[in-house]
């Protein structure tokens, strides 16, 4: 292609129409009811559909009297206080048991990957252990979040 055919490219022609492409697709392919065509929409047939949409009712954002809220905040009780507290306190536990679980699945798998099996038994016994220390870690991360979100929960105060 030479430089000559890129500037007769860009150049607009007498031949092509003077509306944008995007105006007139609906003319130049056809519709999904075999093969019948669309007019082409122009700023005449448009403007039913702005007249619709600026009649169409505006919905206005909820408004409550002045200095009332929506619910006034409850105080929570000190025995869910405590029952937040422990459950807290047990998802960091199990937490911790499933950071131990996953140090003994690594020394097991080392062991049984250093001893004298075939090589596709210790693959195999690799991926079973690197599969069980990632359902491991996150069921320690689930317990980590949960546990903290708890004592959360159970240690401050909110006034909402």
């Amino acid at each position: 292609m030479e430089a000559g055919d890129d500037a007769r490219m860009s150049e607009r022609t007498n031949t092509e129409p003077a509306q944008t492409p995007a105006m007139d697709l609906g003319a130049q392919t056809p519709a999904m009811d075999l093969g019948a065509q669309t007019p082409a929409m122009d700023a005449t047939s448009a403007a039913p559909l702005g007249q619709a949409l600026a009649a169409a009712p505006q919905l206005a954002p909820p408004t409550l009297p002045l200095g009332e809220a929506i619910a006034p905040p409850r105080p929570t009780s000190p025995l869910l206080r405590l029952w937040r507290a422990l459950a807290g306190v047990s998802a960091l536990a199990a937490a911790w048991g499933f950071v131990l679980l996953l140090v003994l699945l690594a020394a097991a798998v080392g062991e049984a990957i250093s001893s004298r099996q075939t090589l596709l038994m210790r693959v195999g016994v690799g991926l079973l252990g690197a599969l069980g220390a990632l359902w491991l870690a996150t069921a320690m991360l689930a317990c980590v979040l949960a546990g903290s979100y708890c004592l959360m929960l159970a240690i401050t105060r909110r006034h909402w």
